[in-house]
């Protein structure tokens, strides 16, 4: 498991968008670049780039908590699909921010480390153990519903 590297007060942003889904991942553009939507994040206005590609759909379980020695955490793991998306992600945005939104709402935006492979990390930093346990448990709720109304195969 991969703790999400973060840097002074750089943090790691979960950006979803209502219009789009529950969870959706973007990168924060640089001075100069083109962004496809602005969003806050606190006193900062962060100008986010297209959607990556990496949902709910991807999710295979989140859960929240307190972990000694780390604080309240949000776990995430990614299924079959989403494990090497996220190493995709995260290995071509080294260096860069990485914007995470629920429900429309920038979580965080810290810078991305290392790549982040095996498909799971942890996302420190919530004000209590019942927060990230909320935002686990809408996360597996909007994930849950994906795989319900996917197409079966006949």
């Amino acid at each position: 498991m991969k703790t999400i590297p973060m840097i002074a007060a750089t943090w790691l942003a979960f950006a979803v968008s209502a219009v789009a889904g529950v969870l959706e991942f973007r990168t924060v553009a640089q001075p100069g670049e083109d962004f496809a939507i602005e969003l806050p994040l606190g006193e900062e206005s962060l100008k986010l780039r297209a959607p990556e590609d990496l949902n709910e759909a991807d999710l295979k379980m989140a859960s929240g908590g307190f972990v000694p020695d780390e604080g309240n955490i949000l776990h995430l793991d990614f299924n079959e699909k989403g494990a090497p998306k996220l190493f995709k992600i995260t290995k071509e945005n080294l260096g860069k921010r990485l914007a995470i939104i629920v429900n429309g709402k920038v979580l965080m935006a810290p810078n991305v480390m290392e790549p982040i492979a095996g498909g799971s990390g942890q996302v420190p930093g919530w004000e209590s153990a019942k927060e990230a346990e909320e935002v686990a448990a809408t996360l597996n709720e909007a994930s849950a519903k994906v795989s319900k109304d996917a197409p079966r195969p006949n």
